[in-house]
C-alpha cells in the first residue's frame, strides 16, 4: 500500500511574508511542493481557531482559490503534555492525526515553535519568520514515515473553549437558525 504524503501547514510566514500578503512565489513553490510529492494539505495554523466549520470553509475556499484542493484539518482544541511539559495545540493537533492516519508520511512546514518540534522529533521544515517559503526550502522538502511509539507517551484531551469562543459558536448557531 502506498503512503500518502501530507504536509502540515502554517499559514502566516509560510505562504505570506507577513500577516497580510500572500506572495506568488510562495504560493508557487508549495503548489510545486504538492504536485512533485502528490501530497494533502493539513492545516495547522493558528487561524483556525476553534476550529469552527465556518472558519475551515473560509480557509478551503482561499486554498481552493490558490489552486490546491486536497485538504484537511486538525483539531485546534486539544490540549496535552508529555513528561508533565505542556505541549502546545498545535502540535498536539498534529500528534492526533498521525495517530489517526498511522499509514503516511509527513512534513510540517512552520515558521515557529522549532524547538517543540525538534523536541518531539517531528520532521519540521522551518521558513524564515515572516519571509514565507524560499527557493533554498524547495530542496530541503523530505517527507518521513511518523513514530508513532514515541508519540505514545504523549497524553491529550479535548481542551475547554474559553468563554469567546463559546459565545462566538452560539452566535454562529443562532445565525445559522435564523438562516434557514
Amino acid at each position: 500500500m502506498d503512503r500518502e504524503n501530507v504536509i502540515f501547514l502554517d499559514f502566516d510566514g509560510v505562504i505570506n511574508n507577513n500577516m497580510e500578503d500572500v506572495t506568488l512565489t510562495c504560493v508557487i513553490l508549495l503548489k510545486n511542493i504538492i504536485k512533485k510529492y502528490n501530497a494533502k494539505v493539513v492545516v495547522i495554523s493558528s487561524i483556525l481557531g476553534n476550529g469552527t466549520n465556518k472558519k475551515k470553509k473560509n480557509i478551503t475556499v482561499f486554498l481552493n482559490n490558490l489552486g490546491i484542493y486536497n485538504i484537511d484539518f486538525i483539531n485546534p482544541n486539544l490540549e496535552g503534555d508529555i513528561y508533565n511539559k505542556k505541549i502546545l495545540p498545535r502540535l498536539v493537533g498534529i500528534i492526533d492525526y498521525l495517530r489517526k492516519h498511522p499509514n503516511i508520511n509527513y512534513l510540517i512546514i512552520d515558521d515557529e515553535f522549532e524547538s517543540d518540534y525538534q523536541l518531539l522529533g517531528f520532521n519540521h521544515l522551518k521558513t524564515e519568520m515572516w519571509e514565507g517559503l524560499k527557493c533554498k526550502d524547495y530542496y530541503k522538502i523530505s517527507f518521513e514515515e511518523a513514530d508513532l511509539e514515541c508519540l505514545k507517551e504523549i497524553i491529550y484531551e479535548n481542551r475547554e473553549l474559553t468563554e469567546e469562543e463559546k459565545v462566538m459558536n452560539n452566535l454562529i448557531n443562532v445565525l445559522k437558525l435564523i438562516k434557514k
